[in-house]
């Protein structure tokens, strides 16, 4: 992983820690972490990016399902 690639994930990281108000929040979230991994020159950082944004996805449908 490059420098930048770790801050960059580090980021992603942190992101994903904060708590999300809404399932559009969600999925924006989940798009900028999606961005981000087809940037990642490893393919670990890719896929710790793209489980992030799977996770955002899956917490935008539980709002959605709870009309938020």
């Amino acid at each position: 992983m490059t420098k930048m690639e770790s801050v960059t994930t580090r980021r992603a990281r942190s992101i994903a820690l904060k708590l999300v108000g809404s399932s559009v929040e969600s999925r924006r979230h989940a798009q900028v972490c999606r961005d981000l991994a087809r940037g990642c020159l490893t393919e670990d950082g890719a896929r710790t990016l793209s489980e992030i944004a799977t996770k955002y996805e899956l917490e935008a449908d539980r709002l959605e399902a709870l009309g938020l």
